[in-house]
């Protein structure tokens, strides 16, 4: 396939934490393109990954993923699934460069990749994000070379630590991402995207 596929999942650390995610969206991201078929084969260089064959491609964006349902809710004894059965984040191929502090210290500032995780999170009867009836948003920077026919699960952590002080509770998502080959079930294709 022609693009890589993203799918989300999460938990806590703490089971004193309870994190509601609402939604999930992927900034600074190149979110279109026109996609032409070589003219030849070819198993060298950018073009096997495809990136060659995206020409017009249009300003960085952001892509919203779809969520299993409204308020997904995370637990501390296994990952449970963020991103719908068909909710997918498609993007085109490209190396995503995570924002830096240095670049920028906002949000509004960068031109690096950042997740924003729209969601309700409680720890010890405190709430960092939301409130039971809205949701809050937690900036997480996220960059990959992302490769056509590829499937990324990011893997979200919630987790509590502390500022500068030792003391002021700070929250920390931390993330990793499972790369494999992309299937409807998410198998590799086995009609050969180029001519031979």
């Amino acid at each position: 396939h022609a693009l890589a596929a993203i799918t989300f999942q999460g938990k806590t650390e703490s089971n004193s934490m309870t994190v509601k995610i609402g939604g999930i969206d992927f900034c600074n991201l190149r979110t279109s393109g026109t996609f032409t078929f070589p003219t030849s084969s070819t198993t060298s260089g950018d073009t096997d990954n495809h990136v060659d064959c995206f020409s017009n491609q249009g300003t960085a964006g952001t892509l919203s993923a779809g969520v299993a349902s409204e308020g997904v809710s995370l637990n501390s004894t296994g990952y449970t699934a963020i991103s719908a059965t068909d909710g997918a984040m498609m993007l085109i191929p490209q190396t995503a460069t995570p924002w830096t502090r240095a670049t920028a210290a906002t949000a509004a500032g960068q031109t690096g990749t950042y997740l924003v995780i729209h969601c309700h999170l409680r720890y010890n009867n405190h709430d960092f994000a939301g409130s039971e009836s809205t949701y809050g948003d937690i900036y997480v920077p996220y960059g990959e070379n992302f490769e056509a026919g590829k499937h990324y699960t990011v893997s979200l952590d919630f987790g509590v630590g502390y500022g500068e002080d030792g003391k002021t509770q700070q929250v920390e998502v931390t993330l990793s991402a499972k790369i494999t080959p992309w299937t409807d079930e998410v198998d590799t294709p086995t009609k050969p995207l180029y001519p031979n």
